[in-house]
């Protein structure tokens, strides 16, 4: 998780995505005012749920229940657990002709785009990782891994506005330094 919230622009990771089922790679932004019924600030790059390495989860919310989620077929593009580093991109525009808009991308390719009422305009930490929802599949594994070269975030101009709210802490983060986080 990075320090600070972050505003509109442009997020990207170059990873390769854990191999296996059980769990799913994500980078992701979050915010939660008070609850997530009333505020659940949030955009979603999610790989690998269920098993499905060649549908890319592309999600915005703004509560629990406005949400939009999309899984486009990227089999084109790559086949994500291939082993070898892609480079993931969303752009987050807060005004992208008078409403919120998020792109998708995977090494450059134009993969999905949601607009309207479910993109958030609040700042949000960034977060990258693995997580194991129960949809994900059987965790028959003890450790597993994503190898990531390079994370990045470039701000949109002062034309994508924001409004900073202070984050309500639904998440418990460990600092990676008191983790057993391995660096390979």
């Amino acid at each position: 998780e990075t320090k600070e919230s972050l505003g509109p622009g442009r997020y990207e990771v170059s990873m390769a995505a854990m191999p296996r089922e059980g769990g799913v790679t994500a980078l992701w932004t979050y915010k939660c005012e008070s609850s997530e019924d009333v505020s659940q600030n949030e955009i979603d790059i999610e790989i690998g749920g269920g098993g499905q390495y060649n549908e890319l989860w592309c999600t915005t919310w703004t509560t629990k229940k406005n949400k939009a989620t999309h899984a486009p077929d990227v089999s084109n593009i790559c086949y994500m657990n291939d082993g070898k580093i892609h480079k993931y991109t969303f752009d987050w525009y807060t005004d992208y002709q008078g409403k919120g808009r998020v792109d998708w991308f995977i090494d450059e390719q134009y993969v999905y785009s949601i607009t309207g009422g479910t993109v958030t305009d609040i700042d949000m930490p960034l977060w990258l990782g693995v997580w194991m929802p129960s949809w994900a599949g059987n965790a028959t594994w003890a450790e597993d891994y994503i190898l990531v070269d390079r994370v990045s975030y470039t701000a949109f101009d002062d034309n994508q506005y924001f409004t900073h709210k202070r984050a309500y802490n639904t998440y418990s983060p460990k600092d990676p330094s008191k983790s057993e986080i391995k660096n390979i």
